[in-house]
């Protein structure tokens, strides 16, 4: 059974050169979590963005398993490769587990 001190938090904001490349940028990250095999709750909260102009601003808790932490990585990538400046941070606890710059395409 998982824990909340199991819970990965996302943090950061990416900022788009137009409100336009925002949503494309949204749109091709729902489309990487459509790809993964969640569960209805976990891509739930991985699909709620809250946006101000052309910045998307993240600040979600979900679930610590592998398949949630994969999903949400791929969902990131597909959100950084359009950014112009921004970056998410994955963390347990105060442990960083990982990275997502804006700009990167892994």
């Amino acid at each position: 059974m998982r824990t909340t001190r199991d819970a990965i938090h996302f943090q950061g904001s990416y900022r788009y050169g137009s409100r336009e490349e925002l949503e494309r940028a949204i749109a091709e990250a729902r489309l990487a979590l459509d790809d993964e095999d969640l569960t209805d709750s976990a891509a739930t909260s991985l699909r709620s963005f809250a946006s101000r102009g052309n910045e998307v601003v993240v600040d979600i808790t979900v679930p610590g398993g592998p398949d949630v932490r994969f999903a949400a990585a791929a969902m990131f990538q597909a959100l950084a490769v359009q950014a112009i400046t921004g970056v998410v941070e994955a963390r347990r606890g105060a442990t960083a587990l990982d990275v997502f710059p804006c700009g990167v395409d892994d």
